[in-house]
Order: structure tokens, then sequence, then C-alpha cells
């Protein structure tokens, strides 16, 4: 699944997040709001040869303190290597449902 920000407005859009069947956390109630970023914690985002998934701010909503995941875009197809020969075809969607770490970190 290539990332763009047609991607990432289709994510908004949904109830419910991790496209894979089972289980998964709910759309955060207040996502339309405005965000306040008040810090982040750990490494900065200018870090790009980090080899962290994504970094965690601390940000205010509604007036309440949250922590919120951003995460790096992720290529899926790097992965698709792994799954060495399969019997039936594997699309980029259902790859990146179970491979990208937005979508892993959104399953319970």
């Amino acid at each position: 699944m290539k990332q763009t920000v047609r991607d990432n407005h289709y994510l908004l859009s949904l109830s419910e997040l991790s496209l894979c069947d089972g289980p998964k956390l709910g759309a955060f109630q207040y996502r339309d709001d405005p965000i306040e970023w008040l810090d982040s914690t750990g490494d900065r985002p200018e870090a790009v040869n980090s080899s962290r998934q994504g970094y965690v701010f601390k940000v205010k909503i509604r007036s309440e303190i949250y922590a919120s995941k951003v995460f790096k875009f992720f290529d899926p197809s790097t992965y698709r290597f792994y799954l060495g020969p399969t019997k039936n075809p594997v699309s980029e969607d259902e790859l990146a449902s179970h491979t990208d770490p937005f979508h892993a970190e959104c399953r319970m």
C-alpha cells in the first residue's frame, strides 16, 4: 500500500483501524479536533537514520493530555521476500495489514 495523502484521509475516515480481520482499536473520538503539540519523547523526528518505527509526542486535545504516536511511512513490499512461495497471491493491502507497524499496533 503506497502511502499518499489520499491513503491518510482514508484511514482517518474509518471507524475501526487496521484493515485485517479480528479485534482492533476503534478510531480516536476526537480525531478531527485541533492538536497542540507539547513535547516529544526520545529521538527527534529529524533523526532520519533512526531505526524507530515512529515517534511519540505529548499532545493536548480538548484540554486533555495524550500521548500520540506518529509513524514513519512504511513500504510493506519490502517484506514480500520473507513470504516465500504462497498458494494464493497476497495483495499489497493484505501485506500491509500484517506487516505495517501502524496496523500491527491497531490490532488487539
